[in-house]
């Protein structure tokens, strides 16, 4: 074998191995083509949440995030494969996730990158503006995806906003009420007498009179329960210590980007986020979990003007306490109570908040009604300033939009 050749080929062998174990000991960031989108940035060194070992991006890990925002999903490559859907181009047969949404790459709203015009392969502009008449514009592929008119998954369009149309405030809110709360399994008098005796318990006076007076206290919650993990003693108790109690809760926890496995690892400060960064265990104060902790993490205009926002004022001032609204923080919007968990608390924080539609249906139209919601939610200034300003006229769109829902309400 040639002398120089032997050197390239050791070279390269060498390359490979290095490449590799770069890859496998975590450093993936050397393998990223371009940078992520916006909803995907924490993923930047956690290669494994989108990709199958050594392969390409997997459906099945999109799915493991984004199941419930697709639980109406009109345009599955199920629902496309149908024999009722015939007329489907056959370009569109195998359509799936990275058709549309592919990372590494500058994208369009919500983090499209398919080509311009994707919809007139089923849907002809010619069709689309004679089913819009008096459209106050061209109807065609990129108007589909306006304020107030059709998601691509989801179908959300004018139908729904035919609910109170013109209401501006609900009289009373719609908000799903909670639950009767978690059965506490109580403690044996002995089992309770123990846990006061242990060290733990005597050399924290402060953590533990907070405990005696919280919701914890009594039950089978005890200091070791939550934190003597596998023989050891944690200061941060995992999640899976609270899955017992409260399963509906971290299960939704888990598919939202504080919770998701995949991330964990590269969350801020370069550790896992849990209960406990957001709940205090031993007082179960919801102001913090509400509100507190989300204002230590997020740092933006709009979370940093709630505070002298309408919703804050209803929230806090006494004058507001009779009321048959009650105004929401944080978690109140980004977490709100669901239907579907019982009347829990719905721990994935990204789900309403992925879809300006979405939240306006699942959180805004509780008390406002969807025209003002949506007009808000479609103003950046209003946004921004935490929903301080009164939005301006409804777009264009979202006027038509609502006209065409009077027509089509039942």
């Amino acid at each position: 074998m040639n002398q120089s050749f032997a050197v390239i080929l050791t070279l390269t062998f060498i390359g490979i191995a290095v490449l590799g174990v770069s890859f496998t000991g975590g450093d993936a960031t050397t393998f990223i083509p371009a940078p992520l989108t916006a909803a995907h940035a924490r993923f930047v060194a956690a290669c494994e949440a989108c990709h199958a070992p050594w392969g390409g991006p997997d459906a099945g890990r999109c799915l493991a995030c984004h199941r419930r925002a697709m639980s109406r999903d009109t345009h599955s490559a199920a629902v496309l494969a149908a024999p009722v859907k015939a007329a489907v181009p056959a370009a569109l047969a195998g359509v799936g996730c990275v058709t549309c949404h592919r990372e590494h790459r500058r994208t369009q709203a919500k983090g499209y990158t398919g080509p311009v015009g994707f919809c007139v392969d089923c849907h002809p502009a010619t069709a689309m503006t004679a089913a819009h008449p008096g459209a106050p514009g061209p109807v065609d592929a990129a108007t589909c995806r306006t304020v107030g008119c059709h998601n691509y998954h989801d179908n959300v369009s004018s139908p729904w906003l035919a609910v109170d149309i013109g209401v501006r405030v609900r009289k009373e809110s719609r908000v799903v009420a909670p639950p009767g709360g978690v059965e506490k399994r109580p403690l044996s008098p002995e089992g309770l007498a123990a846990m006061r005796e242990s060290p733990y318990y005597r050399l924290n006076p402060i953590v533990t009179a907070r405990y005696e007076i919280g919701a914890h206290y009594g039950g089978e919650a005890t200091c070791d329960a939550c934190h003597l993990v596998g023989g050891k003693r944690t200061q941060r108790p995992p999640v899976a210590v609270c899955v017992d109690c409260h399963k509906a809760e971290t299960v939704s926890f888990g598919h939202g980007r504080h919770g998701s496995a995949a991330g964990q690892a590269v969350s801020p400060p370069n550790r896992p986020v849990g209960c406990g960064d957001c709940h205090d265990a031993h007082s179960l104060r919801t102001e913090r979990a509400g509100l507190e902790a989300c204002e230590r993490c997020h740092d933006t205009d709009h979370v940093a003007n709630y505070r002298k926002s309408g919703h804050y004022r209803y929230l806090t001032e006494p004058i507001f306490a009779l009321t048959p609204m009650k105004a929401p923080d944080c978690a109140g919007c980004h977490m709100p109570r669901s239907s579907s968990l019982g009347g829990g608390v719905d721990h994935n924080e990204t789900l309403s908040s992925a879809s300006k539609e979405r939240m306006a249906e699942t959180v805004c139209v509780a008390c406002h009604g969807p025209v003002y919601a949506l007009s808000a939610l479609y103003d950046p200034a209003v946004v921004a300033s935490n929903f301080t300003y009164t939005p301006g006229p409804a777009p264009a769109p979202l006027a038509y939009a609502v006209d065409r829902a009077g027509e089509v309400a039942p």
